[in-house]
């Protein structure tokens, strides 16, 4: 290897331990910020949170806290947006919406309806959806893991611990209560998203590129 681009700043120091320090270079993953951009429509009705994909996702996590919602009859919406197996994690729980397979323009039309992106996480480097989400002005809730923290800021959003059931269920509790903590949290999410545009990421690829030839 000549050099080796760690998208994460976990995954780069993991990366110079194996190729050395001189041939590591973390450069963050990207988003397209002009496909994906908030609608000026207002977010009405209750609470609507958003969970797209199945790797590396905690489901079991999303679905004791859906099923808690459920009981204490929490005004919160979820929509699921994955594999068909994926969903049957969330079978008899009439509060989660699924959908697979589709279109990348109804993909977009979920995160500018949605009030947030919820992606409780196992594991994780980079994430598209959290990116996606970002640009489309959407706070994201998702768990300190990994590569994450990254991407992810207390100004754009909600990191929680690995496997808190507690902790989410007492956030989304919180959320659908008071849904200005939201709402601040819109302009600074898309700002966030623009900072990994890949306008910019791609310049600093090149870059390295350069240096390696």
């Amino acid at each position: 290897m000549d050099g080796v681009i760690g998208i994460s700043s976990d995954l780069s120091e993991s990366l110079k331990e194996v190729f050395g320090p001189d041939k590591v270079c973390f450069i963050p993953h990207g988003v397209d910020t002009d496909t994906y951009r908030p609608s000026p429509a207002p977010k009405i009705g209750p609470l609507r949170l958003l969970t797209v994909g199945q790797h590396q996702r905690d489901l079991g996590l999303m679905a004791a806290v859906a099923k808690q919602c459920l009981e204490n009859s929490s005004p919160v919406a979820f929509e699921y947006i994955g594999t068909s197996e994926a969903a049957d994690r969330f079978r008899g729980l009439p509060n989660v919406f699924c959908r697979s397979r589709i279109s990348e323009a109804e993909l977009i039309g979920a995160y500018q309806s949605s009030h947030a992106l919820w992606l409780p996480l196992i594991a994780g480097t980079a994430n598209n959806a959290l990116l996606e989400a970002l640009a489309c002005g959407l706070p994201v809730i998702s768990t300190k893991v990994g590569g994450i923290p990254d991407y992810l800021d207390a100004d754009s959003g909600w990191l929680l611990p690995p496997g808190g059931v507690r902790e989410c269920q007492e956030l989304i509790d919180a959320l659908a209560k008071d849904p200005s903590a939201i709402q601040h949290k819109c302009s600074p999410a898309r700002r966030k998203a623009e900072s990994f545009d890949w306008k910019n990421i791609s310049k600093k690829v090149t870059a390295f590129y350069k240096t390696i030839l």
